[in-house]
């Protein structure tokens, strides 16, 4: 659905740069990014190291590999998120507006993860223990640690003789959740080159993708965790079912998911848009809204991508297949679910 312009030509090519061959994965594989980078799994050089992180020289395969593994599996979070929110939405019980707020930013938070690992371009948290060992392993001798934290792995040269250069940067944003949503929008914000004269429909997405809408109320780049925070942890501010004051009705923004056009899905994130603007401090259901058709948006582009694996890598397909046998046990008929519930 999400239409192919000058900035997913360039999701495109980051992509098919990370995973520039064939991937055949065991079902039962495991072992991802976190465990390539910090249990002995990969085979990498640490170049050099400072107080802000590493320079990385790795073998481009064996990442892509455990890169892989990530995105398989938080796919497959992704589709067990699906699943709580359908199941929520067709129900005729009474249900949490709350917990479904949280479950749709987990629903994103997983599918932030998944685009920026297909990307090559992951954050993960580096304990203590774990930073003084990569400090350890600079050639020519130990380094300063950086530290505990989140960390960016940030490529910086394409694969040559199946070597590859990154750099695995120390985070400014402090918590993971913070930094991923940093990394994805910076971004989503560099791939949007997309002018007055390419495709308008790419552009449209690219900017509802990278809407600024929020920022004054929620904190910059962090708004979807921030809304969260709000939404689970402000005692009464969204939990307010037994009262019976409701500020949200969170069956009706689901129903915006069975987008099956791309003229439907333009008209949900531009009622989005118009929902927030101004920004009022009182209007959290428009926020949440926001949030809905942002995460609506995001999937579609991340399954997008993830498809253009299946047609031109050859990955192992049995992880797909897979999901579709779940999708067929949702909660709704695969006919309400179209294109959101996609597999390829």
């Amino acid at each position: 659905m999400i239409p192919i312009g000058p900035s997913y030509i360039k999701m495109r090519e980051d992509l098919l740069t990370t995973f520039a061959s064939a991937c055949h994965l065991r079902l039962d594989e495991r072992s991802g990014f976190k465990e390539w980078l910090l249990a002995k799994k990969g085979s990498y050089t640490v170049r050099s190291g400072t107080s802000s992180g590493y320079s990385i020289s790795a073998d481009s395969v064996g990442l892509a590999r455990h890169l892989l593994v990530d995105v398989e599996l938080l796919t497959n979070g992704c589709f067990e998120h699906l699943q709580e929110v359908f199941g929520f939405s067709s129900g005729s019980g009474v249900r949490s507006d709350a917990w479904n707020i949280v479950t749709v930013y987990y629903f994103s938070f997983y599918c932030a993860q998944t685009l920026l690992r297909l990307v090559g371009s992951p954050i993960t948290y580096v304990n203590k223990n774990e930073a003084s060992d990569l400090a350890l392993l600079v050639t020519g001798g130990p380094s300063k640690s950086a530290g505990a934290g989140a960390y960016h792995f940030k490529r910086l040269t394409p694969p040559s003789d199946g070597t590859v250069e990154y750099l695995l940067k120390k985070s400014t944003m402090g918590r993971v959740h913070d930094a991923v949503w940093n990394a994805l929008f910076s971004y989503l914000e560099s791939v949007n080159v997309n002018s007055g004269a390419g495709n308008q429909e790419e552009k449209r997405i690219l900017d509802f993708l990278t809407s600024k809408v929020l920022h004054s109320m929620y904190g910059n780049y962090s708004w979807p965790s921030e809304l969260r925070n709000r939404a689970n942890y402000w005692p009464g501010y969204i939990y307010r079912q037994v009262e019976r004051k409701s500020l949200v009705n969170v069956r009706k923004l689901t129903t915006n998911w069975r987008a099956a056009t791309m003229a439907e899905l333009l008209a949900t994130i531009t009622a989005a848009e118009v929902g927030c603007s101004p920004v009022k401090k009182t209007s959290i259901e428009s926020h949440v809204g926001f949030l809905y058709a942002f995460a609506n948006t995001l999937f579609l582009l991340t399954r997008q991508l993830y498809s253009e694996l299946l047609d031109r890598r050859l990955i192992d397909s049995r992880w797909e297949l897979k999901r579709s046998k779940y999708k067929s046990s949702m909660s709704q008929p695969s006919a309400n679910l179209l294109v959101m519930s996609k597999t390829y």
